[in-house]
C-alpha cells in the first residue's frame, strides 16, 4: 500500500443530520459541494437541530436527481423542487449565527413534525444569507 491518501467514497448530506447519499462525482460551486447542507430541520424556536438531540433524524433517507430533492421517512416519500424559489422565508439559527432561510411546503413539515414527534420546518439556506464558516 502506497503512503498517499486515497479517496474511496463521496457522499453528500442535502439535509443537515440526515442520512446522505453516496456519489460518483462531487459538483463544486461557491458554496461548496453542490447540495450538501443545503437544508436542515429547525424546531419550533427556528433552531437546527441534530442528531444529538433527535436521533430520528437518521432515519430520513434522500435521494437527488436532476429535478428534485427526495425525503424519505415512516414509508413515506416527499419531494422539493431543486430550483424553486420558497415563497417564505424566516429567520433561524445555527449556533450563534441567524439568518434567513426559505421554508419548504406545509404538507412537508407536518409529515415531518408528526415522524420526529415534535414541531418542525425545513428549511432551505438561501444564498444571500451566506453564513462563514468556523
Amino acid at each position: 500500500m502506497s503512503g498517499l491518501p486515497r479517496v474511496t467514497e463521496l457522499w453528500i448530506y442535502p439535509i443537515k443530520s440526515c442520512r446522505g447519499i453516496s456519489v460518483s462525482e462531487l459538483i463544486i460551486d461557491q458554496f461548496g459541494p453542490k447540495y450538501d447542507r443545503q437544508w436542515m430541520i429547525v424546531d419550533s424556536e427556528n433552531r437546527f437541530i441534530t442528531l444529538r438531540n433527535q436521533s430520528r433524524l437518521a432515519l430520513i433517507t434522500t435521494e437527488i436527481d436532476s429535478e428534485n430533492l427526495y425525503l424519505k421517512f415512516d414509508s413515506k416519500k416527499f419531494f422539493v423542487r431543486l430550483h424553486d424559489e420558497c415563497s417564505k422565508l424566516d429567520t433561524v439559527t445555527v449556533w450563534a449565527d441567524s439568518f434567513l432561510a426559505g421554508i419548504e411546503s406545509d404538507e412537508i413539515n407536518q409529515a415531518l413534525s408528526d415522524f420526529l414527534k415534535q414541531p418542525v420546518k425545513l428549511v432551505r439556506y438561501q444564498k444571500e444569507s451566506f453564513r462563514d464558516l468556523k
